[in-house]
C-alpha cells in the first residue's frame, strides 16, 4: 500500500501558500484563485460544517458561486454539483473530509486545503493518495501564521516535496467577465420569471460593448435597492431560547474571531464589549457560540465605534480580529436568526 501510495505521490504536484494572519487574507487568495483559475474544477477542504457555510456565504457575495457537499451525500447530489461545475454555473465546490468520500476526487483540477492539519493521514485522504484519485494538477494548502506549526510539521513527517505556489495571473479581467456572464445565465434561468428580463439578459450575453457600459448601472442600480435576501447569513446551529422576540431596532451582526475552543464564553464576551466600549454589555442582543469563531447581535448605531475599537485589543493572548457582518433591518425576525 505505501509503495503504491508513493508511486501516486510522485505524479501529484503539492503547493503551498505562505499568508500573513490577518482575518481576510485566505478569503482574498481564494477569490484571485478561482478567478484566476475560473473553467478548471476546484475542490476547497474546509475543517468543520459552518465553516463551509461562512466561506459560501463570503464568497457568494463577493460575486463566486460555489456549491457545498457536507456529511454523507447521495450518488445524485455529487452528479447534480459536478453539472453545475461542467456548466460554469458554479466556480468551485466546498467539501469536508467525510463528504469527500463520495466523491471522485480525480474529477478536480485542484484541490485546496482551507486549513492544514498536521497528521499525515488526513492530508493522504484530502490529496486522494489513499484511495488513488488524485486531482488532474495539484493539492494547494494554505498556511497562515497559526497554520505553521501543523504545516511545519507535516512536511517533516510526509517528506513531500511542497512547492510554494506563485501562479496567480495578473490580469484576470477576461475571467471576471466570463464569471459574470454565468452569474447572468444562470439567474435568468433559474430565478427570473420575466421574460423582459430574460430578453435583456440575451442582449448582454450577446453584445460585449453593451454589457461593459450595463454594468456600471446595473451597480448603481442595485446599490440604491439592496435586495432583501442580502441580508441573509449562514444559520449556525446553537442553544437559543424557545421564544425569540422580534427586531424592533435595527440591528448588526459580528463576526470575531474567538469560540468555545478558545474557552471564550458569553460572560468573557461580555467583559470585551464593555472594554471597548463604557457599557458597551448592554448593547449585546444575542450570542452564537461556535467551536473556533462567533457571531454577536448589538444595536446598529454602536456597532462601527465597537468594531473599530475590539480590533485593537488582546484577549487571554489572542489578539481579537472583528469585523461587520451583516445588518438586520427592524422587524426582520426570521431573517438573519442565529441558530435554527
Amino acid at each position: 500500500m505505501e509503495n503504491v501510495q508513493q508511486a501516486v505521490s510522485n505524479e501529484l504536484r503539492h503547493f503551498y501558500v505562505e499568508l500573513d494572519n490577518n482575518l481576510t487574507s485566505k478569503i482574498e487568495f481564494l477569490v484571485n484563485f478561482l478567478e484566476s483559475n475560473y473553467g478548471l474544477k476546484i475542490g476547497i477542504f474546509c475543517p468543520l460544517p459552518s465553516d463551509v457555510d461562512l466561506l459560501e456565504a463570503i464568497l457568494r457575495k463577493k460575486g463566486l458561486l460555489l456549491a457545498k457537499l457536507v456529511g454523507h451525500v447521495s450518488f445524485a447530489k455529487v452528479s447534480s454539483v459536478f453539472e453545475g461545475l461542467n456548466s460554469g454555473n458554479i466556480v468551485g465546490v466546498l467539501l469536508t473530509d467525510i463528504s469527500s468520500k463520495h466523491v471522485d476526487l480525480s474529477s478536480f483540477d485542484y484541490l485546496v486545503i482551507f486549513s492544514p492539519s498536521a497528521d499525515p493521514s488526513i492530508y493522504y485522504q484530502r490529496a486522494g493518495l489513499v484511495t488513488g484519485t488524485i486531482p488532474k494538477i495539484g493539492v494547494v494548502t494554505l498556511v497562515a501564521t497559526q497554520d505553521l506549526v501543523n504545516f511545519q510539521y507535516l512536511r517533516k513527517a510526509t517528506n513531500l516535496n511542497f512547492e510554494q505556489y506563485s501562479n496567480i495571473k495578473a490580469d484576470i479581467s477576461e475571467n471576471r467577465n466570463k464569471i459574470l456572464r454565468s452569474l447572468i445565465q444562470n439567474f435568468t434561468e433559474n430565478f427570473s420569471p420575466d421574460e423582459r428580463v430574460k430578453e435583456f439578459s440575451d442582449k448582454l450575453l450577446r453584445d460585449e460593448e453593451l454589457l461593459k457600459r450595463a454594468v456600471p448601472l446595473l451597480l448603481d442600480t442595485f446599490l440604491r435597492n439592496i435586495p432583501s435576501d442580502m441580508d441573509r447569513v449562514p444559520e449556525v446551529r446553537d442553544q437559543q431560547p424557545k421564544h425569540r422576540s422580534k427586531i424592533s431596532v435595527k440591528e448588526a451582526r459580528i463576526f470575531i474571531n474567538l469560540g468555545k475552543n478558545h474557552q471564550f464564553t458569553e460572560s468573557a464576551l461580555k467583559a470585551l464589549l464593555d472594554q471597548a466600549l463604557e457599557n458597551g454589555a448592554q448593547h449585546l442582543i444575542r450570542v452564537s457560540l461556535l467551536p473556533n469563531y462567533s457571531f454577536f447581535d448589538v444595536v446598529d448605531f454602536v456597532s462601527d465605534e465597537l468594531v473599530d475599537k475590539l480590533n485593537n485589543i488582546s484577549w487571554n493572548g489572542n489578539k481579537v480580529a472583528v469585523r461587520l457582518a451583516v445588518r438586520l433591518n427592524p422587524l426582520r425576525s426570521e431573517v438573519g436568526k442565529l441558530s435554527a
